[in-house]
């Protein structure tokens, strides 16, 4: 029997069959496995790949680590890679121990874990996920800046396998902490806002978009899926014109039960019912954006839609509910709504475009809505379609009506929501 088994190993842990230039992070250097298909937990040396010398054994090269790993294989390769090891190919893994760190997608997520209860680091995980606990301009109900919060912890009962997606966290996913100048600046802006003290609210939220923004672009710079949780819709803007720029031409799918069109509602410049004006006046690289669910506006919005020149493109909520009660093709009417948008796409989904049975608790719930399943079907049909989902956000999660020690119907769902987005995003990440 041979004395080592040698894995090359990608980014994100990812399995190579050999070893890619460019591609290849780490080896990872085994004893042998007793028979194929085992998942046997053994100890293993992760060695780096700027570390490995020609002709090494692999046993003592500076900067290895001791880590445990569950293997398995389907078949084998006799051939040389290094002088002594032999390659294993078809290697399978999990339950991966780096350090005192275990990742097992069947266990239950520790109650202080990350997101989904992954230990991911902003280094290694492909997407980031940016908390934006703001709410002040809620113009009916508050409750949205503790979405973040609530949603990081109900992150933790989700199921890592997605029978749609797939393993999602497979990529890491990780979530900023919640930065308490973002909790400040909220605390400020609600209380100007109770004593109408406007231009103080527009002027935090003209530090909050440059806020926003600004990580946003970092994230992006470092190649990963930027996600913004709020928040009210308001957060967006930052998010969105950082992706704007990154990818001009991008279109905008917007999910909402309002059209969010309104200019400085209640005087608030950046009105979380002004998000889509802001965008569609301020954010020139955007050519097309479609609205699903809407079935709450004014005739100032209703005006908007009708002379954007098709800019905007808005499939009402009547028009969907009817479709769906007469037994109409929804498939093929979700398919034509989306066709006017362009290759690369941002996703802004605020909860309450949603049936509120589904999210009780947001800022402004409306009858009517989006179920579940159909929501899905809206971004599978963007998933298929050959689309890439550049970015997104999820806002107007707001938890009410649990307990200190539960999660709140609201956050059950938006956490369940957000792993769905990430994955669909990155399964077109990787199709493109």
């Amino acid at each position: 029997m041979l004395d080592t088994w040698v894995a090359y190993i990608g980014e994100h842990g990812r399995p190579l069959s050999q070893p890619q230039e460019g591609l290849l992070n780490h080896v990872l250097v085994l004893p042998p496995l007793p028979h194929e298909g085992a998942g046997v937990l053994q100890e293993a040396r992760l060695v780096p790949a700027d570390q490995i010398l020609e002709g090494s054994d692999l046993t003592g090269v500076p900067g290895s680590q001791k880590v445990s790993v569950r293997a398995g294989f389907h078949r084998l390769d006799y051939g040389p890679s290094t002088p002594g090891p032999r390659q294993l190919l078809g290697l399978f893994l999990s339950d991966v121990m780096i350090g005192d760190m275990e990742i097992d997608p069947n266990a239950p997520a520790g109650p202080e874990s990350g997101i989904f209860g992954l230990e991911s680091t902003p280094k290694d995980a492909a997407v980031i996920v940016l908390p934006v606990p703001f709410d002040a301009t809620a113009s009916y109900r508050r409750g949205a800046a503790e979405g973040p919060e609530a949603v990081l912890r109900a992150s933790r009962q989700v199921d890592l396998l997605d029978l749609v997606t797939g393993s999602p966290w497979r990529d890491g996913i990780w979530m900023a902490p919640i930065d308490p100048v973002v909790e400040a600046w909220n605390g400020r802006a609600r209380a100007a806002a109770d004593r109408g003290a406007v231009a103080e609210v527009n002027g935090l939220g003209d530090e909050l978009n440059a806020w926003v923004e600004e990580r946003t672009e970092q994230a992006l710079a470092d190649g990963k899926l930027a996600i913004t949780l709020g928040g009210d819709h308001s957060v967006s803007f930052g998010a969105i014109r950082a992706h704007a720029r990154r990818h001009p031409g991008m279109g905008l799918l917007h999910f909402d039960a309002h059209a969010d069109l309104r200019v400085a509602y209640e005087g608030y410049t950046w009105s979380h019912a002004s998000i889509l004006h802001n965008v569609i006046d301020l954010i020139e690289e955007i050519p097309t954006v479609v609205q699903v669910g809407v079935r709450d506006l004014c005739d100032q919005e209703l005006e908007a839609i009708e002379g954007s020149g098709q800019r905007i493109r808005t499939l009402f909520d009547h028009e969907w509910a009817e479709a769906r009660l007469t037994g109409g093709d929804l498939t093929g009417l979700v398919e034509r709504t989306l066709a006017p948008l362009p290759q690369e796409v941002y996703v802004t989904f605020d909860i309450d475009g949603l049936d509120p049975t589904l999210c009780p608790g947001t800022g402004t719930p409306v009858p009517g809505g989006l179920s579940w399943h159909e929501a899905m079907l809206w971004l599978s049909a963007l998933a298929r379609s050959g689309r890439r989902i550049v970015g997104a956000d999820l806002t107007e999660v707001a938890p009410r009506g649990a307990g200190p020690e539960e999660d709140s119907w609201d956050a059950i769902v938006g956490a369940r929501l957000l792993y769905r987005l990430i994955g669909y995003a990155l399964q077109t990440g990787r199709s493109v």
